[in-house]
C-alpha cells in the first residue's frame, strides 16, 4: 500500500503549485510570475467565498482571532487569510510547500503567520482555534486516517468556532478509468506505465484520490459537538469528480440565536 504522506511530500518538490490547481499554467516548467500571481489571487477569491458564506449563514462580523488552515501546501490561503484574523497557522505534509509559503510569508512582511509540518496525528497543534479550514486536501488521504484527522481538528475547533472542510464524495469517471486507477495505486508498474502514457517521468508520484461517505462525516462532526442547528453545504464538481464543501459550528446551537449571542 502506498503512503499517501510520503507520495505527496515528493509530488511538492517537483509540482508544488501545479499539484494544488492542476492548471498546466502552474507546471515547474512553465510557470511565469504573472501565472503564479493568478495561482496566489485565486486564494483571495477562495477567501472572499469563505467568509462571504459564514456571514450568511452563521455571523455577519465573524472575524477569528486564530484560524488553522489545514493541507495548506505553498500558503495559497494564508496571506488573504491573515488580514482577517488577529494570527493563522498553516499545515502541511510536504516540507518543500511549507518552504515556499515561508517564503511568500516573508516576502509579503507576514508577521502573524506560524506554519507547521503535520506530523500524523497533528501532535504539535496546541490551543483552540476559531477557525479550521482545509479545502482540496481530504481527498488525498486514506478515508480512515481522515476521519481521524478530522476529529483531531474538530477538538481543536474553539466554542461557537465556525469550521469550513471539503471532501470528495463521489467518482464520476467511468469504470474503465476507475479500475485503472486502483492499479495504479497497488501496482508501481501500472502507475509508472500510465505517467509515461501522458508524458510524464517514469517516477513521477502518485496523487491518490479518496471519497469520504459524508453520512459518515456528519455523524462525526454532529458527535463532536458541531453542526446542532445547521450544516450549510456547497456542491463542487471537478473533472471526474463531484465535492461537498461543509460548513458549521461548534455549540449546542448553531442558528441565528447563536450569532446574536457572539
Amino acid at each position: 500500500m502506498r503512503n499517501s504522506d510520503s507520495e505527496w511530500q515528493k509530488l511538492g518538490a517537483v509540482e508544488p503549485y501545479w499539484s494544488v490547481l492542476s492548471d498546466p499554467r502552474y507546471r515547474a516548467s512553465s510557470l511565469t510570475r504573472d501565472a503564479l500571481e493568478d495561482f496566489f489571487e485565486s486564494g483571495k477569491q477562495h477567501v472572499e467565498f469563505l467568509f462571504s458564506t459564514i456571514g450568511r449563514h452563521f455571523q455577519t462580523d465573524f472575524r477569528p482571532k486564530r484560524a488553522l488552515d489545514f493541507g495548506c501546501g505553498v500558503g495559497r490561503i494564508l496571506q488573504p487569510l491573515s488580514t482577517r484574523c488577529d494570527s493563522v497557522t498553516g499545515v502541511d505534509v510536504a516540507e518543500s510547500m511549507i518552504a515556499l509559503a515561508q517564503e511568500r510569508c516573508r516576502a509579503q512582511g507576514l508577521t502573524n503567520v506560524e506554519l507547521l509540518r503535520a506530523d500524523e496525528d497533528l501532535r504539535n497543534l496546541s490551543g483552540e482555534f476559531d477557525f479550521v479550514h482545509s479545502f482540496i486536501v481530504f481527498q488525498h488521504i486514506p478515508a480512515q486516517k481522515g476521519e481521524r484527522i478530522l476529529r483531531r481538528l474538530l477538538s481543536l475547533l474553539s466554542d461557537h468556532g465556525v469550521a469550513a472542510i471539503q471532501f470528495s464524495c463521489s467518482d464520476t469517471r467511468s469504470a474503465l478509468r476507475r479500475a485503472v486507477n486502483r492499479a495504479q495505486k497497488s501496482l508501481p508498474l501500472v502507475h509508472n506505465l500510465a505517467n509515461l502514457a501522458k508524458g510524464r517521468p517514469w517516477g513521477f508520484p502518485y496523487i491518490d484520490m479518496n471519497d469520504y461517505d459524508l453520512n459518515r462525516v456528519i455523524a462525526l462532526i454532529h458527535r463532536e459537538g458541531c453542526c446542532a442547528g445547521h450544516i450549510i453545504v456547497r456542491i463542487l464538481e471537478s473533472e471526474g469528480s463531484i465535492g461537498a464543501f461543509l460548513f458549521f459550528r461548534k455549540g449546542p446551537h448553531s442558528g441565528p440565536e447563536a450569532q446574536q449571542s457572539s
